[in-house]
């Protein structure tokens, strides 16, 4: 059983490293959002702030998906934000043999992406404010650079993170 959480800002390529990890490594990918409550559906709409009740209800949600998940498929992926590391601990208390992986992207080419996005339309200065709320992490992770356009690099750095262990 292997679990992979993509976590960073908004726009740093989770989705797209998760994406690249089912495609060539076989892993079931669980888009994290489709747990978000909708109290925290209307807050991101309306660019409202999120609580810590709200997120913890979330990441409630999200280990019961993970839970249920690891009963029929051997490797998922699971690209989300992850803005604070109680989350982070939370979320290795609940499932312990879960690897980390912070995606980086420099902010100028994050923000592009994110004003360039059509599928999940996140506002930038709403976007901003969500980096700003972003905790650094402190528990043991793997960073991978998403600096470059295209999957080679990604692919590179993911085989050397896969086998690492």
């Amino acid at each position: 059983m292997e679990i992979i959480v993509l976590f960073g800002f908004p726009a740093a390529g989770k989705t797209f490293v998760g994406k690249i990890l089912q495609k060539y490594y076989g892993y079931y990918l669980h888009d994290g959002d489709i747990n978000l409550p909708e109290t925290m559906k209307n807050a991101i709409k309306t660019q409202s702030l999120i609580t810590d009740t709200m997120r913890d209800i979330f990441f409630q949600n999200i280990i019961k998906s993970c839970k249920q998940l690891k009963t029929r498929h051997k490797k998922i992926v699971i690209p989300q934000t992850f803005i604070k590391e109680k989350y982070r601990e939370l979320f290795i208390k609940e499932i312990p043999k879960v690897k980390l992986i912070l995606v980086q992207t420099n902010t100028l080419l994050r923000e592009t992406r994110l004003v360039k996005r059509k599928s999940y339309p996140l506002d930038l200065k709403y976007a901003r404010k969500m980096c700003l709320n972003f905790e650094a992490p402190h528990i043991s992770h793997s960073i991978l650079d998403n600096n470059s356009n295209g999957e080679k690099s990604v692919k590179k750095q993911l085989h050397l993170l896969l086998n690492s262990d």
